[in-house]
């Protein structure tokens, strides 16, 4: 007995690779991916990450992404004003840094946005 399990051949990879693609749906009726980018602070280093994000899910052409950032000073509009026009959607929410009983609103807020995207 044996605690070592051997990883697939190639060909065994190969002849599952051309059993699955039969199963999937052709690309034309596939729904696009939806990607909600969900941030409390967009400024600096983050405001950097998720313009580099945004312009990758961009080049997968059947991406639909949706933006959606804090209100007030958080959110660096110099920074990602290029980034959130390449959106689909753009949303500003009551999201604050500091945790508390404030969160609920913006948790409720953020549940309805979800459910009309």
């Amino acid at each position: 007995m044996s605690d070592t399990v051997f990883a697939p051949t190639l060909a065994d990879r190969a002849a599952h690779v051309r059993d699955s693609s039969r199963l999937a749906p052709p690309a034309s009726r596939a729904r696009p991916m939806r990607v909600a980018l969900v941030v409390e602070a967009a400024g600096g280093g983050v405001a950097v990450h998720l313009t580099d994000l945004i312009a990758g899910l961009r080049a997968r052409s059947d991406a639909e992404i949706h933006l959606i950032a804090p209100l007030g000073e958080r959110f660096d509009e110099a920074m990602l004003h290029d980034a959130a026009v390449r959106c689909d959607s753009f949303h500003r929410l009551p999201l604050r840094r500091a945790v508390g009983l404030h969160d609920l609103r913006g948790v409720l807020a953020l549940r309805r946005l979800l459910r009309r995207l």
